[in-house]
Formats: C-alpha cells, sequence, structure tokens
C-alpha cells in the first residue's frame, strides 16, 4: 500500500529507485560512487526514465 503523496508501486523511475538503492543502504561512499558509476554508465542509458513497472527480466537480463 503507498502512503499519502508517494507514486503508486512500479510507477517511480528505475533510476530514482536504484539511485535511492545506493545511498541508502549505508555502505562506505567508495561504494557509492561505484553505484552511481554503474548507474551513469549502464543503467541510465539503458531504461532512461522508465517506470519500474515497465522494466522486464529479458531486458534486466541484456
Amino acid at each position: 500500500m503507498s502512503s499519502p503523496g508517494s507514486s503508486p508501486a512500479g510507477s517511480e523511475s528505475l533510476v530514482c529507485v536504484f539511485e535511492r538503492w545506493a545511498t541508502t543502504r549505508g555502505v562506505e561512499n567508495s561504494s557509492v560512487k561505484q553505484y552511481r558509476s554503474i548507474l551513469a554508465r549502464s543503467v541510465e542509458p539503458f531504461f532512461g526514465s522508465r517506470s519500474l513497472g515497465s522494466v522486464t527480466e529479458p531486458e534486466i537480463d541484456e
């Protein structure tokens, strides 16, 4: 269930979800930098602003 003011599950962009995941895990800054590099180099160019709910497993495997 979504909280008031939040977006429905799956409608948030994959890039936003990845960024939040990478920065809220309590890992070292060097790890966050590495995650952001992966985001910029691989995730964002491939998925762009697509919502999490629109991404399929075969696309992730690719």
